[in-house]
């Protein structure tokens, strides 16, 4: 059987890998950083053979 590292078998039983980004928020407040949110942005939800198009676009610098 052919796996992926990070690969997972879906419900529907086919092999699926969730590429994301998490993107955290700080607050300083006196002299201290907290953390104030996360939010997660999602990349590539698909098969591990990285067949399908990335949902984000690249930008070049």
């Amino acid at each position: 059987m052919e796996r992926s590292l990070g690969a997972k078998r879906r419900r529907d039983r086919t092999l699926g890998i969730l590429l994301v980004r998490s993107d955290d928020a700080y607050l300083q407040e006196d002299s201290e950083w907290n953390f104030a949110d996360r939010k997660f942005v999602r990349h590539y939800p698909s098969t591990p053979d990285l067949n399908v198009e990335f949902l984000n676009s690249i930008v070049a610098a």
